[in-house]
């Protein structure tokens, strides 16, 4: 039958489709395997952390590791932060080292010519967070509120200081916590002050914010609550 001659018309054709569904094989290829790769990588900083940094945000290259004699480093593509403990006091020494890139810091406490360093017997300073150029200390001993500090690593400076109270949370460029008000508690606005009162305790009103850390505007969200203080 002339429908089953193989004539070189249909031999082009059969060729032609072939290179086509090859070239076509190569593109799917290629845009599946990028896609794969970025969810392995947020599978293993799940898997790490307990949640998936948002994407381009300083936390999702911000490691933590422990060292020799109880330090603990914190290091981001730009700095490098070992926090050991004081030893005959509350509290940690802490060391800021710039970091070139692909440099490998070892996670040891050793002040070295241009490291900037926090060590102070009367705060308890410990390390809250490093995000981008800005570290966050967190000092006290005593339950919430503590005392917050933040850091700009550029210029090796305090930039704010103040209390909060958690939950904190630390996103690119900003942090929110909980900060204590002058508002009076009442049985009102704190419907656990008697309860507070029978065990010995006293109670504060604190109002939830979010703070800049690059121009630290401070805005108000919203939402207050009554905390138990000692």
């Amino acid at each position: 039958m002339e429908w089953r001659k193989v004539t070189k018309f249909s031999q082009a054709m059969a060729i032609l489709l072939g290179i086509v569904i090859f070239v076509l094989g190569i593109w799917i290829g290629m845009q599946i395997g990028p896609s794969e790769s970025n969810s392995s990588q947020d599978s293993l900083s799940h898997h790490l952390t307990g949640k998936v940094p948002a994407a381009n945000s300083p936390e999702a290259t911000t490691t933590k590791t422990t060292g020799a004699d109880g330090a603990e480093c914190y290091q981001n593509a730009q700095y490098f932060v070992v926090s050991k403990p004081h030893g005959d006091f509350p509290g940690n020494d802490i060391l800021i080292k710039s970091k070139r890139t692909g440099e490998n810091v070892s996670c040891e406490y050793v002040k070295e010519s241009g490291d900037f360093e926090i060590s102070h017997s009367d705060e308890a300073d410990s390390v809250l967070a490093l995000t981008g150029h800005f570290l966050i200390l967190d000092s006290g001993t005593a339950p919430d509120p503590r005392g917050l500090s933040v850091y700009d690593l550029q210029n090796d400076q305090k930039t704010y200081t103040g209390k909060y109270s958690k939950p904190v949370q630390v996103s690119s460029g900003s942090l929110t916590f909980w900060e204590p008000t002058d508002a009076e508690p009442t049985e009102e606005n704190c419907p656990d002050l008697k309860q507070y009162q029978t065990n010995g305790l006293g109670a504060e009103i604190e109002k939830q914010v979010s703070l800049s850390l690059n121009t630290l505007a401070k805005d108000d969200l919203g939402p207050e609550r009554c905390q138990a203080v000692q």
